[in-house]
């Protein structure tokens, strides 16, 4: 009864708000007390905020003990005045508020005229004394002038005490994207899925591997923060860190960037165990604009950024020499043997009539090995273009309702780039084909209402996506294409095959590989300030689904390990596998809604608690 409870309460707080614009998981806090300079408290003293870039003012008064405070403001630059009768009015110029920061700022007054205004610069290192979060800011200057390889703004993250890179073997999915192979951030010593990551106050995650979907360019974002330690009970966190990420902004001037990042072979030096420059061409070119569409009342941004990579980097592989596809494997130490028999084979010799046609038909579209070592280096080759689009638009209908809205698209391509005649270069690492793209899209509706300056409301709807669709190269053959006798269970008009022999080489790739997968929700944040406390409760719900439809080793998968004839390599040819392996298409669509309510007061320091009345994931099974 207490989780129904619990739940009833979050669907009445997420529905009975009025709309506004910047989440509460954002947005910053300004507050302090005002006194003379006696230490005197002065009650009724009026102090106005001013937004410099938009123009947004916001007004209070102090209370009876002097103690003010701004709640749901955007992070940016602002001026405080501090005006009361009898006292000199005070201005602080450029106090910074950063990403979900508590800035205090005390102002102790003059006795003198209003019309005398005492102005200084605000410290750029204002100290939070309300919550005992630890938490690193990454400012826009820090984002676009600190070297990125790939212009991934996730690095930054390890600029942050107690963060550091994580293995992305666990989370690199063969659905993840490659450009965000990099990017894996463990905070604590805890692995890279436990970090949590919100842009513009909604989570933007991969819902499949539990890490980062794409963010915004570096030119399009205004800066975040990475929560290390204690972070609120209002984030949905995963037990270590949260990223939280604020694109940038119009404001009332218009302003605007242009940019190009080249990294070319010519300027690189050649690696010294390759024969050859590895050709690479990265191109990263784009910019930025913004401004205002209504003057301090409605403000628009754009960005792009298209990014083409071009490369021939040279692998190396151990295949079968010459020698071993003619048969003679004498330059083995070991006395090889018929698998099926056990008769040795005379001075390891095999007559090449008794190897199995389908291992000559693949030898056929394999390089030959160097004599002895059977180490070949080939070329392959990577391209890869992609295209990211950001927009956001600001709304202030009001000086209590504030509205935004941003949209990221990013997609990117892999086209065929197989070498024709090697089939070594028609498989991938991760096992999907080689033909692929990737689109990644977040959008969120962000409102927030005033209702006074001790109490704020925040309503974010969002939506997180993330699609894969990757397929076989044409021309190369999969196994019942080189004749094996097996059901053909992969997508009409693909391939698929899977080898592996140790010591030897290895192929494979998928015929079809679609992994589309979604995750979106509502929230509501309330903050309410009483005295010294302030407290924050609300809820959400978010939901979830991803599609698994592929067709893995629907044409079987071969794996030669044993040294059944005291070599693997000739285990090939004699068609005597250790293993074979051979799964049936499949359509899977596990979804999952999870509601929350949470609670936190600072400065009483009560621990925060959130509560998960349900957790249930429901996988839907259907034929392909």
């Amino acid at each position: 009864m207490r989780s129904c409870r619990i739940a009833c309460a979050t669907l009445f707080l997420l529905l009975g708000c009025r709309l506004q614009l910047r989440a509460q998981l954002t947005s910053a806090m300004i507050s302090g007390q005002i006194t003379d300079t006696t230490k005197s408290v002065i009650s009724g003293a009026e102090i106005v905020a001013v937004d410099v870039a938009t123009g947004a003012t916001y007004k209070v008064t102090s209370s009876a003990d002097g103690s003010y405070v701004f709640t749901n403001l955007a992070p940016d630059t602002y001026r405080l005045t501090v005006t009361m009768a009898g006292f000199q009015s005070n201005t602080q110029e450029n106090l910074i508020l950063g990403v979900g920061q508590h800035v205090t700022a005390d102002v102790a007054l003059r006795v003198g005229s209003m019309e005398q205004n005492v102005v200084v610069q605000a410290s750029a290192a204002a100290v939070n004394l309300q919550s005992p979060t630890v938490s690193t800011v990454i400012d826009n200057k820090m984002t676009q002038q600190l070297p990125l390889n790939g212009r991934n703004v996730l690095q930054l993250a390890q600029l942050a005490p107690e963060s550091g890179v994580t293995s992305p073997g666990p989370y690199n999915q063969a659905a993840s994207r490659p450009d965000l192979a990099n990017a894996y951030v463990g905070v604590s010593g805890g692995r890279g899925d436990s970090t949590a990551f919100y842009l513009d106050g909604a989570l933007n995650e991969d819902v499949l591997t539990q890490i980062a979907n794409v963010f915004p360019n570096p030119d399009a974002i205004q800066e975040f923060s990475l929560d290390t330690s204690t972070f609120s009970a209002k984030f949905a966190g995963l037990g270590g860190g949260v990223m939280n990420v604020v694109t940038r902004g119009g404001g009332n001037q218009f302003h605007g960037t242009a940019f190009e990042f080249l990294r070319n072979s010519v300027l690189n030096g050649r690696n010294y165990f390759a024969p050859a420059q590895d050709g690479l061409k990265r191109n990263q070119f784009g910019g930025t604009i913004g401004g205002p569409i209504r003057k301090d009342k409605a403000f628009a941004f754009f960005s792009y950024q298209r990014t083409t990579v071009r490369q021939n980097p040279i692998n190396s592989t151990t295949v079968l020499t010459q020698d071993q596809r003619d048969g003679d494997f004498s330059g083995s130490a070991k006395q090889l043997v018929n698998p099926t028999t056990g008769v040795p084979y005379a001075g390891n010799q095999i007559s090449p009539s008794t190897f199995d046609p389908i291992a000559q038909g693949l030898l056929a579209l394999l390089p030959v090995g160097a004599p002895g070592t059977g180490l070949v280096f080939y070329t392959s080759r990577l391209e890869q273009n992609s295209n990211q689009f950001v927009t956001r638009i600001d709304v202030a209908p009001t000086d209590k309702l504030h509205l935004y809205a941003s949209y990221l698209y990013d997609k990117l391509d892999e086209p065929n780039t197989a070498v024709a005649g090697n089939i070594l270069t028609a498989g991938t690492s991760s096992g999907s084909g080689p033909v692929a793209n990737w689109l990644s899209q977040f959008a969120v509706l962000n409102t927030t209402y005033n209702f006074s300056p001790r109490l704020t409301s925040a309503l974010v709807g969002s939506m997180s996506r993330r699609t894969n669709l990757a397929s076989s190269a044409p021309g190369f053959p999969g196994w019942s294409e080189l004749g094996a006798q097996i059901p053909n269970l992969v997508a009409p008009g693909h391939t698929a095959l899977s080898l592996g022999i140790t010591n030897y080489f290895s192929l494979s790739w998928t015929g079809v590989y679609r992994i589309p997968a979604t995750e979106g929700g509502i929230s509501n944040q309330w903050t309410w300030v009483r005295g010294n406390h302030t407290f924050e409760f609300g809820g959400d719900i978010l939901w979830s689904k991803v599609i698994k439809a592929q067709d893995y080793e629907g044409n079987g998968a071969y794996t030669f390990s044993n040294s059944l004839s005291g070599d693997n390599a000739l285990d090939f040819l004699l068609g005597a596998p250790s293993q074979f392996i051979q799964q049936a298409s499949f359509y899977v669509v596990p979804t999952r809604m999870l509601p929350a309510a949470y609670r936190s007061r600072y400065v009483a320091r009560e621990p925060a608690a959130r509560a998960y009345p349900w957790s249930a994931v429901e996988p839907v099974r259907s034929g392909l």
